[in-house]
């Protein structure tokens, strides 16, 4: 996730001789000579914190790194104030025997952290560097390596680390829509194998790393995310053809059915209606039976004591 930040300008300048030449970056000496101190409530240790966010960003190594917090340790928080200077008068030597290291990898590191427009030179006359202190501790005099171009890069710090997390987040982002994308095309493969897209989708598949890596860039993620979607959709497709084709023919059976049982039910009826038809006739035919024995019955009594009684 490289951002490009603006650098500030090469250097332009060489000052002094042999093992101490070098070559002044004029935009860390502007800087310098335009400190006006840290903003409110920002610390040196703030902007050390940045730095070693962006370390990759500035091109810095782990050691130019080290080297800048040992420098910002040399200082006291009065000296990042309006008015003063951050500069650290430790001699090469001094600072060699301190970090372990020898004169000459100072003196390389310093000229590394110049070209980052981190640090510039407070020189004096004979590139010499000693200071003093008053009894308070602020700086009355100081040659040597000024931290002041460090604090004038806050801002600009500041917004590269926003637009690193910035990117950061959506690369995460990115990462997660990916695999869920990677897992979705598996899941298709694997119901269609025979898919006219099986064979793209398994070469796609095949192509992607084991592992996401953060080395990948945001634009490698869309470019994959985009050709697993394009896949997805074709499989997607060709399923939901496939489904509104069954459901077409559930939906004709389901008539077939309905209309069968509605001639299974129609027929029922008429045959209970007729059922219900001959029951009804034999009744009539035993009444009509049983209505003429009884007439019959009557007329072959014999009815002459009524007769006579009347």
């Amino acid at each position: 996730m490289f951002i490009d930040a603006f650098m500030l300008d090469e250097p332009t300048a060489d000052f002094g001789v042999g093992n101490t030449s070098r070559q002044q970056n004029e935009s860390a000496e502007v800087a310098a000579r335009s400190f006006a101190g840290l903003p409110v409530e920002v610390s040196r240790w703030d902007v050390l914190t940045l730095v070693k966010k962006l370390q990759r960003e500035l091109g810095l190594t782990s050691t130019q790194v080290a080297h800048l917090e040992f420098l910002v340790g040399y200082t006291r928080d009065q000296d990042w104030q309006g008015g003063s200077n951050p500069i650290v008068y430790l001699t090469v030597s001094a600072t060699a025997n301190k970090r372990a290291i020898c004169e000459r990898q100072v003196l390389n590191i310093e000229r590394a952290l110049n070209r980052a427009g981190l640090v510039c030179w407070h020189d004096s006359g004979n590139l010499r560097r000693f200071g003093h202190r008053s009894a308070d501790g602020e700086l009355v005099q100081a040659f040597g390596v000024n931290l002041a171009p460090l604090a004038a890069s806050y801002e600009r710090l500041y917004c590269m680390a926003q637009e690193l997390e910035q990117r950061a987040r959506v690369w995460k982002q990115q990462k997660t829509t990916l695999l869920l994308h990677k897992r979705v095309l598996k899941e298709q493969l694997t119901l269609h194998p025979e898919h006219p897209a099986a064979g793209e989708a398994q070469k796609l598949l095949t192509s992607l790393p084991r592992r996401i890596e953060a080395r990948l860039t945001i634009t490698q993620l869309l470019q994959w995310s985009k050709q697993m979607l394009q896949l997805i959709a074709e499989f997607q497709e060709t399923s939901e053809q496939a489904s509104a084709d069954q459901n077409e023919q559930e939906q004709v059976s389901e008539s077939d059915t309905q209309i069968s049982s509605s001639q299974k039910k129609t027929s029922g009826y008429i045959m209970v209606r007729q059922f219900d038809a001959l029951v009804r006739a034999n009744d009539m035919n035993r009444q009509q039976q049983e209505w003429h024995w009884f007439r019959q019955s009557m007329r072959n009594q014999d009815l002459t004591p009524f007769a006579s009684a009347c």
